[in-house]
C-alpha cells in the first residue's frame, strides 16, 4: 500500500503549506508525522490544530493518495516488457516464416524470413500503450515492403494479426525460444544463448543443456589460444583491445519430435587486419529417450561417397552462378579444403527446403552457401538416419 505523510508543515498560527509524497521519508531536519491531532514539523516545532482544520488536512491527504494510486496504476499499465524471442509460424495460407523480435520499452526491432529462403527482412516498430498491440514496418534493401499489425498474448509467447502489402494476409506465430545475451568479459566473449520454451518442458531443458554444450565447445579453442597469448608479453598487450569472440543467432529450424537446427554468425577477432567470420551450425536429433548431436556419418549411407557427391553439387552450383563459362573458379587446394569442411557437422544446416552447405572460402570471399534439395541427395541419405524424415511420405 502507498504511504504518505505531510512534509514541511510549518506552524505559524496555522498551516502555511503541506505537501504529500508517495513514499514515507524523513528529511535531515525531522519528519512530518500526523499524530493525535498534532503536526510534528521539521525543526521539532509544535502546534495544536483545531479538529476542523485537521479534518480539512486529512481530506486533502486522502484526495492526494487517490491521485497517487491512480498514477501508480497508470505506471503499471504503461510498463513494457524487455525481451528477445524467436517465433515460428505461418503467413497467408501456409507459408512458413520465422521471426526474431527484440523489445525494449516501446521500441521493437528484429527480422523475419520465409523458411524457404535465406534473405532476412528488417523489422522496426513499436509496442502500443496497452502493452500487447504492435505495429511493424518491413523493409528489404532499404525499401518498405510491407507492414505487420497484431497483438501479443499476455505472456508474449504468441502473436497474431495481419500483414499488409500488395494484399492483406493473416499471420500467426508462436515463440519457441528466448534469446539471452551472455558474456565472459575476462576473454572478450559475447554470444546469444538459445533458451527453448517448448510446451514439452523436459525436452526444452535437455535441448538447452545440449545447446550450451555446443556453444562451450565453440569458444574453448579460442580461450586456449587466448591464454597462451596472454603468457607472451608482446601478445598480451592487444588482448583486451583487439581480441574478441562472438556468436549471434541467425536462424532456428525446428521439426517437432525430430530435429532442431540452429545457425550462428561467428566472429573471431585477433590482433590482425581481418576478423575471422564464419557460419556455425548446430544440428540436434530428438530421439524417444535422448537427444544427440547430428554428424555427417549419421546423415548419409556408409560407403556412399557422400563427400564427392555433395562437393560436386556445391562446385557445379557456384561455378554456374559465378559466370565462369563452366570452368571452376576454385583451385585444387580450395577443393581439398571444401572436402575437409564437409566432414564437419557445423558445415551443414538442416532446413525445410534442403540441406544447406556453408563454406568459408577465404576472408575476402566470405562464406558461400548452397541449398541442396533433399531429392538430389536421396541416393546417399540414410533412410533410418535424421535426414530420412525428408525423403519419406511421413513428414
Amino acid at each position: 500500500m502507498t504511504k504518505a505523510v505531510l512534509v514541511g508543515a510549518v506552524i505559524t498560527g496555522g498551516i502555511k503549506y503541506a505537501t504529500v509524497t508517495r513514499y514515507l521519508s524523513c528529511e535531515s531536519g525531522g519528519c512530518a508525522i500526523l499524530k493525535s491531532g498534532t503536526i510534528i514539523a521539521p525543526g521539532n516545532s509544535y502546534g495544536r490544530i483545531k479538529m476542523k482544520r485537521l479534518m480539512s488536512v486529512l481530506l486533502s491527504v486522502i484526495f492526494a493518495l487517490a491521485l497517487t494510486n491512480w498514477a501508480f496504476a497508470g505506471d503499471k499499465k504503461e510498463a513494457r516488457p524487455d525481451y528477445k524471442k524467436y517465433y515460428e509460424g505461418t503467413i497467408g495460407d501456409n507459408l512458413k516464416i520465422s521471426m526474431k523480435l527484440d523489445v525494449f520499452k516501446s521500441e521493437i526491432k528484429g527480422s523475419y524470413r520465409y523458411k524457404k529462403y535465406r534473405q532476412d527482412m528488417e523489422l522496426k516498430g513499436k509496442l502500443m500503450a496497452d502493452g500487447v498491440s504492435l505495429e511493424l514496418t518491413e523493409s528489404a534493401d532499404n525499401k518498405v515492403t510491407g507492414r505487420f499489425k497484431g497483438n501479443f498474448s499476455k505472456d508474449y509467447n504468441s502473436l497474431q494479426g495481419n500483414w499488409f502489402g500488395k494484399k492483406t494476409l493473416p499471420f500467426s506465430l508462436d515463440a519457441i525460444a528466448n534469446i539471452v545475451a551472455e558474456e565472459q568479459k575476462e576473454y572478450n566473449i559475447e554470444y546469444e544463448r538459445v533458451e527453448f520454451i517448448l510446451p514439452d518442458k523436459p525436452l526444452s531443458r535437455r535441448l538447452n543443456s545440449k545447446v550450451k554444450e555446443s556453444i562451450d565447445s565453440f569458444y574453448k579453442e579460442y580461450i586456449k589460444f587466448y591464454n597462451e597469448t596472454k603468457q607472451d608479453p608482446d601478445g598480451a598487450k592487444n588482448l583486451k583491445t583487439e581480441w574478441g569472440f562472438s556468436l549471434y543467432l541467425v536462424d532456428i529450424n525446428y521439426f517437432p519430435g525430430k530435429i532442431v537446427g540452429i545457425t550462428y554468425d561467428n566472429l573471431i577477432e585477433f590482433a590482425g587486419p581481418h576478423p575471422n567470420v564464419a557460419i556455425i551450425n548446430v544440428n540436434i536429433g530428438i530421439g524417444k529417450k535422448d537427444i544427440y548431436g547430428i554428424t555427417p556419418d549419421m546423415m548419409f549411407k556408409k560407403k556412399s561417397a557422400y563427400l564427392k557427391r555433395i562437393s560436386d553439387i556445391w562446385l557445379k552450383s557456384l561455378t554456374k552462378s559465378s559466370g565462369s563459362d563452366g570452368e571452376s573458379p576454385y583451385s585444387d587446394a580450395e577443393v581439398e579444403d571444401l572436402l575437409n569442411a564437409l566432414k564437419r557437422p557445423e558445415t551443414y544446416s538442416i532446413k525445410q527446403g534442403g540441406l544447406e552447405v556453408a563454406y568459408q572460402r577465404t576472408h575476402a570471399g566470405g562464406t558461400q552457401f548452397v541449398l541442396i534439395p533433399y531429392d538430389k541427395l536421396k541416393t546417399i541419405i540414410e533412410p533410418d538416419g535424421p535426414l530420412g524424415y525428408f525423403i519419406t511420405d511421413k513428414r
